[in-house]
């Protein structure tokens, strides 16, 4: 979505439930770590918790917070768009 390049590698992964993951290339910022979190709600649909940390270079935290809150944002939009397209389990389906 953006014209910077990163690196980040995976640290925890439970299947349709949770997705972690820690910057290891960042330019500007240092200490990134992730999760995006699914959970089920009563009566259908997936709410979608995409949180983070991290440390900014000096001068540059205002401009991240800006940034990640609707980087973050877009990238969870699109990820429910994309669920939402998809075909629903069979009935009775885990």
């Amino acid at each position: 979505m953006g014209k910077g390049v990163t690196r980040e590698r995976i640290t925890a992964l439970d299947p349709e439930r949770r997705f972690a993951y820690e910057g290891v290339e960042i330019p500007q910022m240092a200490d990134y770590r992730a999760a995006v979190e699914l959970h089920g709600l009563p009566g259908g649909g997936t709410r979608i918790h995409w949180h983070g940390t991290y440390r900014a270079r000096r001068g540059m935290r205002w401009f991240f917070q800006w940034y990640l809150r609707r980087f973050m944002q877009a990238m969870a939009t699109g990820l429910a768009e994309h669920a939402a397209a998809l075909p629903a389990p069979p009935v009775g389906a885990d």
